[in-house]
């Protein structure tokens, strides 16, 4: 009896041992321990991808420049028109490429004589001719056709004395370049003329540009051009 109480001691002693050592080994080490805690600085994985950058916008593009002269062909029965009277004109003028964005605004434009002596005209590309416009710019080749056959000084003070206006042509430029935006406009001497042309043109109507209280007549003032033409 006492030898099988020893030998269940015994039993019991080594099943206990047994199980402390299973204890042990499940519980953690330190190392084990301290990776498996979450460090609360440090941030937990997003599930979601983070997003990537949207580029910025790209200027818009420039309007790009039409090859075609849709536009400004338009003008051409006018400047016909007005070579019926005065000759002196080229036959035909050169008509530039259309102008899709124009940077001072305008309309249509005489940008002087080519090589071969046209006058070279453009016009905004969305613009629809009128008769104002078309006289108003080829008044502009018609000075420069008689300053290039007379004088500049000629044809500028012959017009300034008929027209009557104070001071001279040259005094005007110079007031003209002291103001700003459409104010200059007004009071340039080269606007006065095509201004002068284009109501002789139309016969009637008045004109824009500052005409220092003397009304125009367009009757007078046509005749007056004409007197000033050369033999073509």
């Amino acid at each position: 009896m006492r030898g099988f109480v020893v030998a269940l001691c015994g039993v019991v002693l080594i099943t206990g041992c047994t199980t402390d050592r299973a204890t042990v080994r499940a519980s953690p080490t330190p190392t084990e321990s301290a990776s498996a805690t979450t460090d609360p600085a440090t941030p937990s994985p997003t599930v979601e991808p983070t997003p990537i950058p949207t580029p910025a916008a790209a200027p818009p593009r420039p309007t790009p420049r039409p090859t075609s002269t849709h536009a400004g062909v338009q003008l051409l029965p006018y400047y016909f028109q007005v070579r019926q009277l005065f000759p002196v004109l080229p036959p035909v003028p050169e008509i530039d490429y259309d102008d899709p964005d124009p940077a001072d605004g305008g309309d249509a434009w005489y940008r002087g004589l080519n090589a071969a002596g046209q006058p070279t005209f453009a016009v905004r590309s969305d613009y629809v001719m009128t008769p104002n416009t078309a006289f108003h710019e080829v008044g502009h080749a018609y000075q420069d056709v008689l300053e290039h056959r007379l004088s500049p000084l000629e044809v500028r003070t012959t017009y300034w004395t008929f027209r009557g206006f104070p001071g001279t042509w040259d005094t005007a430029v110079q007031y003209s370049y002291q103001q700003v935006g459409m104010t200059q406009w007004l009071y340039s001497p080269q606007e006065s003329w095509a201004e002068a042309f284009k109501v002789g043109m139309l016969g009637g109507g008045g004109e824009k540009t500052w005409d220092y209280g003397r009304t125009i007549n367009p009757v007078a003032i046509r005749a007056f051009f004409q007197s000033l033409a050369p033999r073509p």
